[in-house]
């Protein structure tokens, strides 16, 4: 109500007013009307009064009568009070003031006065609920201002009553309890404190009331009184104002660890907090309106003993520093990464505490903080940061009220206290600047820890504030600095008393916010700098993990454009972070949910769905499944075990050891082979002592070094056909392993030339490839004739392109290591060829490395250390040496396709040759069993012992010639392997034979007449020769009486069978060796024709190169004790030929070689044939 018409109506309510209008009423001179029905309609309008019919009231008051109805008229506006809003109070008072004037104290105003405070402040029946008590609330507020109005316009003139409701309000008094006490009732609970109603009436007569001016109405004995009771209410506020606000304090760190452990928080809790909020408010608003009406300063609220930044971290970091590699799956890739994140230095160890400006106790709690086990309740962590989230939450606000268009916010900076003014602090000033220039050198670990120590050294206020600004003003293109930036703040923020990372955490949310109102496309590299400047901060633990998923709320609020850089950019700094650790996990995988979620709803481009998807994987990798390793046998551990740790002086040990295991067991033979291929393919250097291992077992197991040589050939060639650059090592440890073998006498040379040759023709055959026209016939006759020819290294290959240069490494890494064997004899010859063809192929190569070039020449100075090699210098002339060995050996090819023409009885030959070598193969054998434990190193004497071919003046003819009766090779049958079948077959066959042996004894013995005469005879009785040859003289053998044998001859007529017979047999014996000496002959002829082109001759392919081996060792040990006594022929070509048996070098490789020439022991020429 204004105060002029408080004036109006005091004058109007004045005592003498009031009587003078009650006189007029009296004396009649005013007239009023005694109407039943307006009088009942104006009782009805007071129940309702309102401003809108306030006038109408007043009409009624001053034209009727109501002396008959005061009481009506007293309940009707003690009801009005229910309905009546603050703002009509004026209303209500005009019309109480016209009726207090003319009907006077004692009727109207007592009870009217009593029946308001009985009904607001004493009801005879409390409300119950809680819409009861609002509405109660209300109605006592509006009492209570009613009557305040009605004192000041001197309507109730007693104040006693003004006070004594503020007085019980305040005592928080219940009327209704002395009653409750009478009659026994137990004590109720004191009502609550009715802040509202205090702070309405200080608001609204706070200057009439208390002062501190001389009030007309209030007497200062009143004023001090009113101000004593509302003293005792605000400090009763004061002390609710505070514990509200720990309330919600307390309710917000609930909210938070709830937030962060589930992702979200339950409706009931949020409301909780809600209402604590709204009342912490409202008591705010209250403390504030009490704080000026008494003109005293709010309450000060306490420092929070809770640090919220080091709340959050207790509430995501759950343990001891290092804790990350205690499991593989640990948020940091290694221990380096770890101990960049969590190992700080110790600045109260290394810097005075003088220099950081604090004093001993708070030393020694900063020491007892970092010395404290981490707790989970904030009350237990003591610090003094302020509250993080609140500082990003009112920066929130003020961002988005500033507008769309309002400028980037500028990071708030403490003013200077000092300025320099003298030379000492312009020094101070310089060092400084220094100081922030060398902070962008700042780009190791070591570094940063020695410029957080120098900083503590120029600590000041303005030092610390420009500290702040220089790490948030980190140029965008240098994001490395990021991570050690964040460090240095990181290590600084413990021991300062200025929250260094809270205000930078502030300073980078506001830019956050700032860039997300543009909304637009522009400054990529700034905002992908702040945002992995805050992830940076979040692995230190100075950004709480709250404060980032609040940016990657708002981030996928608007998903597309930049937003989906910057969340992906997010997850990849600090996702993992957060994700594997276990206060934040389910609000990390929440959010990659929802991100791989808008990532399928978004219909992103290619691009920014691989950037969701590497975040993603980058935070979460797929599952993978530990790779179950394969159990090993103990024998193969333990065969491996000895060889990968083999030493040059326990070779022999090893061998003995390994002869001891159960070489019955085939498996045995499979795993030693495994077990040198395993150290073939880690480690090379040991393959000489292996090799050694295996040449001694190979004495006693020949078995182990065929299925050695034939697994290594086998796998080099698998793996060169694959062509994978992961295989190269191990191609390289085969290949070594192949010369070792060589070297130790498990391989002939031979096999290495077959290997090399492979490694040059292997892809590069020029009748493999589609051919638009057919070759004719006479291209292929020449093919046939000489193979080499149809292989070309120009000929474009899949497995071995004109780059590729790893097959010329093979090659000079297998003559590495056995080509200085090659150094005489046929071998030598060989080597020289197969050298023609190397070079050939390098230079067909369109690029060679400088390092392969150097190989090569290494290698070749290596195999002729004495003499310079023959080398070429262009393609075309290696060409043109390579087309001139391919003219000879055709020449030579052509005659011996000439010569084998003339050869028509071939049938016989083999017949015979087979015969005898069978004879030899059974003598060969039963020495060789008696042979069988000379040492392996045989073979490389008897190469080294091998005389070389004589070189004569007759030229090549002579020196083929030479070379090919030097060069022996025994052609021996390969053992068949026997199986259970075979056994029991023999077993079968052996019963028979004995079973018709015994039946036999019994029996004339058949063939008596083809027994041989023994040599020693003791006695013969010679017959007179017929002269006629009408009978033959045979001999008849007999024992005499000593048992001595005795001959006797007997002559049997001609015309006898027995005769017959024998004729016949000597005849047949006769033709055959008449037969047999024309053959040899012929074959001698074919030998003198081909020798003077032996050395030029083409190789041949070995159908088995590991039988060669066994072949040439029973050929060294045969000549070893016959001599000159053996099977030998001459092969005319450069790698050597062998054939299973006399008959298959006769019918199947007539092209290969020259005719065997067969020497027979002096005391076999004249012995009899057998026939098949």
């Amino acid at each position: 109500m204004q105060e002029s018409m408080r004036e109006s109506l005091r004058a109007q309510n004045s005592a003498s007013a009031c009587a003078e209008m009650q006189k007029a009423i009296a004396m009649g001179s005013l007239k009023l009307k005694s109407d039943l029905k307006r009088s009942s309609a104006f009782v009805k309008k007071l129940k309702v009064l309102t401003d809108a019919n306030v006038a109408a009231c007043l009409k009624d008051v001053a034209e009727l009568n109501l002396t008959r109805y005061l009481s009506e008229c007293v309940g009707a506006l003690v009801e009005a009070i229910v309905t009546l809003k603050p703002s009509e109070v004026g209303s209500h008072v005009q019309v109480i003031s016209a009726l207090h004037q003319r009907y006077g104290t004692s009727d109207l105003t007592d009870p009217l006065i009593a029946a308001y405070v009985t009904a607001a402040f004493n009801p005879p029946n409390p409300p119950a609920d809680a819409a009861a008590k609002q509405k109660h609330s209300k109605r006592r507020l509006v009492t209570l201002r009613v009557l305040t109005e009605l004192y000041l316009v001197q309507v109730l003139v007693d104040i006693q009553v003004i006070f004594g409701i503020l007085q019980r309000v305040v005592a928080r008094e219940d009327p209704n309890a002395k009653a409750a006490a009478k009659k026994g009732a137990p004590s109720a609970k004191a009502p609550p404190l009715d802040v509202t109603l205090l702070v309405s009436f200080a608001k609204y007569a706070g200057a009439e009331f208390l002062g501190p001016g001389m009030s007309v109405l209030v007497p200062q004995t009143m004023q001090n009184q009113f101000r004593s009771v509302l003293d005792q209410a605000f400090e009763l506020i004061g002390g609710m104002y505070i514990a509200q606000h720990q309330t919600v304090r307390k309710l917000e760190k609930r909210n938070l660890k709830e937030e962060a452990n589930r992702g979200e928080l339950s409706e009931e809790h949020a409301a909780e907090f809600a209402a604590a909020t709204t009342l912490c408010e409202k008591l705010t608003s209250s403390i504030t309106t009490l704080s000026e009406a008494l003109q005293k300063p709010v309450p000060a609220l306490p420092v929070d003993t809770s640090d919220d930044n080091a709340l959050s971290q207790l509430l995501v970091w759950d343990g001891n520093e290092g804790r990350a590699e205690l499991h593989a799956d640990g948020p940091f890739d290694d221990e380096d990464t770890r101990s960049f994140y969590e190992d700080l230095p110790d600045l109260l160890e290394l810097v005075p505490a003088v220099v950081l400006g604090l004093s001993e106790a708070e030393v020694a709690e900063l020491k007892a903080k970092k010395a404290a086990p981490p707790v989970e309740e904030a009350d237990e962590s003591p610090a003094d940061e302020p509250d993080a989230d609140a500082a990003v939450e009112d920066m929130v606000d003020a961002t988005e009220a500033a507008g769309d268009d309002a400028p980037a916010p500028a990071p708030t900076v403490d003013d200077e206290s000092e300025k320099p003014k003298d030379a000492k602090a312009v020094s101070y000033h310089h060092q400084m600047d220094a100081y922030f220039a060398t902070l962008e050198d700042m780009v190791n670990r070591d570094r940063c820890d020695k410029a957080a120590v120098a900083f503590c050294y120029t600590n000041s206020k303005a030092a610390r504030a420009r500290l702040v600004q220089t790490l948030f003003s980190v140029p965008r293109t240098h994001l490395e600095l990021l991570a050690y930036y964040s460090r240095l703040a990181a290590t600084l923020n413990g021991v300062l008393k200025d929250n260094i990372g809270g205000s930078l955490v502030k300073m980078l949310v506001q830019e956050f916010n700032y860039f997300q109102k543009k909304k637009n496309q522009y400054r990529l590299e700034s905002k992908v700098k702040n945002i992995r400047f805050l992830g940076e901060l979040t692995k230190f633990k100075l950004c709480p993990p709250n404060t980032g998923f609040r940016c990657l709320q708002r981030l996928f609020a608007d998903f597309q454009g930049h937003n989906v850089v910057l969340a992906t950019t997010f997850l990849e700094t600090c996702g993992r972070y957060l994700y594997c650790n276990k206060y934040t996990h389910a609000r990390t995988a929440m959010s990659l949910d929802i991100m791989m979620r808008l990532k399928t709803a978004k219909h992103l481009d290619p691009l920014a769905e691989t950037l969701v998807m590497n975040a993603y994987y980058m935070c979460k990798p797929p599952e993978r499944v530990a790779r179950v390793k394969a159990p090993k046998d103990p024998v193969y551990l333990f065969i491996l075990s000895r060889l990968a740790t083999l030493r040059p002086d326990g070779v022999g040990r090893v061998v003995r050891v390994c002869r001891k295991l159960n070489w019955d067991d085939p498996v045995v033979v499979q795993y030693v082979v495994k077990a040198v291929l395993h150290v073939a393919k880690s480690q090379v250097l040991q393959l000489s002592l292996v090799c050694d291992v295996v040449a001694g077992l190979a004495r006693m197991h020949e078995e182990l070094g065929v299925h050695l040589v034939d697994t290594t050939i086998e796998m080099l060639r698998f793996l060169l056909t694959l062509n994978s650059y992961k295989y190269h090592q191990r191609c390289l440890g085969l290949i070594k392993l192949l010369g070792e073998l060589y070297t130790h006498g498990l391989v002939n040379s031979v096999v290495i030339f077959e290997t090399l040759y492979w490694l040059l023709q292997h892809g590069h055959d020029t009748t493999a490839g589609p051919m638009e026209t057919p070759l004719p016939d006479d291209a292929l006759r020449r093919l046939e004739l000489v193979p080499d020819m149809k292989y070309d290294p120009r000929v474009p290959s899949e497995v071995d392109d004109d780059r590729n240069v790893f097959r010329i490494r093979l090659m000079c890494a297998l003559l590495e290591t056995c080509g200085q064997s090659f150094d005489r004899g046929v071998t030598r010859k060989k080597l020289d060829r197969f050298l023609v063809f190397f070079q050939h192929y390098c230079l067909a190569k369109a690029e060679i490395p400088l390092e392969t070039e150097f190989v090569v020449l290494d290698l070749l100075e290596l195999l002729h250390p004495k003499e310079k090699p023959l080398r070429f210098a262009t393609f075309a002339e290696a060409d043109a040496a390579v087309q001139a060995i391919f003219a000879l050996e055709l020449q030579v090819a052509e005659r011996t396709q000439a010569k084998n023409g003339v050869l028509a009885s071939k049938g016989a030959i083999m017949s015979i040759a087979e015969d005898d070598d069978d004879d030899e193969n059974e003598n060969n054998e039963n020495e060789d069993d008696e042979s069988g434990d000379e040492s392996d190193g045989d073979l490389d004497e008897h190469r080294d012992d091998a005389p070389e071919s004589g070189e004569s003046e007759s030229g090549e003819s002579a020196e083929s010639e030479s070379e090919s009766e030097d060069e022996q090779i025994i052609v021996k049958h390969q053992q068949p392997v026997t199986t259970p079948e075979d056994d029991e077959f023999d077993k079968a066959f052996r019963a028979l034979m004995l079973g018709g042996s015994d039946a036999r004894k019994l029996g004339p013995r058949g063939n008596a007449d083809k027994m041989a005469i023994p040599t020693v005879v003791k006695t013969t009785h010679h017959l007179e020769t017929p002269k006629d040859d009408s009978s033959v003289v045979f001999r008849l053998l007999k024992r005499g009486n000593k048992g001595k044998l005795e001959a006797r001859e007997i002559l049997v007529p001609q015309e006898t069978s027995l005769a017959q017979h024998s004729q016949r047999q000597e005849a047949s014996g006769k033709k055959e060796q008449s037969e047999l000496k024309r053959l040899v002959l012929l074959n001698v002829e074919r030998d003198e024709l081909l020798a003077q082109d032996e050395a030029l001759a083409s190789p041949t392919h070995t159908p088995n190169p590991t039988q060669q081996y066994h072949e040439s060792r029973r050929r060294q040990q045969q000549q070893r004790r016959d001599g000159d006594q053996s099977y030998m022929y001459a092969n005319a070509h450069g790698r050597g030929a062998t054939w299973d048996s006399l008959e298959s070098f006769l019918g199947g490789n007539r092209n290969t070689g020259p005719p065997v020439q067969i020497l027979r022991p002096r005391g076999q020429q004249g012995g009899r044939g057998r026939g098949r």
